[in-house]
C-alpha cells in the first residue's frame, strides 16, 4: 500500500527548486555555476549530524557559492495536517492489513480521502474512520 500524499513533499533541495535557481542566476548574470556538491549529506548518504548549507555551487573563473535553503510553510497548519493525515494512513493500512487485505483481490485501487473532513477529526478518532472504510469495502466487497 502507497500514500501518494507525501510525492510533493520532495525532501531534495536541489530537485525542489535549487537547481532552477542555479539555471535562472546563470542565465541571468552570464555565469555556468554547476552543483558540486552536497554538503548537507555524508560519504554514507545520510544527512549530516551538524547542520550543514545545501549545496555547493562551482564555475570556472568565478567564487565558489554555497546555498542554504530555508523553508516557509504556508499554509501555517501544514506540518500539522501532513503529520495528521500519516496518522491516518497508518491506522488506515493496520486496518487493511488486518480486515481487507485477504479477501481483496490483488489489484490497484485508489481511494480518495477528502482532507478537509480528515482533518476536522481529532487523532483519536482516526482509527474509528479507517476501521468505517474497510468496513464499508467490506459491505461492498462485490460491487469492488
Amino acid at each position: 500500500m502507497v500514500s501518494f500524499h507525501c510525492l510533493r513533499d520532495d525532501k531534495c533541495e536541489w530537485r525542489k527548486g535549487l537547481r532552477d535557481f542555479a539555471i535562472q542566476f546563470n542565465e541571468t548574470f552570464g555565469k555556468d555555476y554547476s552543483l558540486s556538491k552536497f554538503l548537507d549529506i555524508s560519504e554514507k548518504g545520510s544527512k549530516q549530524s551538524t547542520k550543514q548549507p545545501e549545496v555547493l555551487l562551482e564555475a570556472p573563473g568565478d567564487k565558489p557559492m554555497v546555498i542554504e535553503c530555508k523553508k516557509i510553510v504556508y499554509p501555517p497548519k501544514y506540518y500539522e495536517r501532513h503529520r495528521h493525515f500519516h496518522k491516518f494512513f497508518k491506522y488506515f493500512n493496520d486496518s487493511y492489513n488486518r480486515d481487507l487485505k485477504h479477501i481483496l483481490p490483488q489489484n490497484i485501487y485508489e481511494i480518495g480521502i477528502n482532507e478537509n473532513a480528515l482533518y476536522q477529526n481529532k487523532e483519536q478518532k482516526l482509527p474509528l474512520i479507517s476501521n468505517q472504510i474497510v468496513a464499508h469495502v467490506l459491505q461492498h466487497i462485490e460491487e469492488v
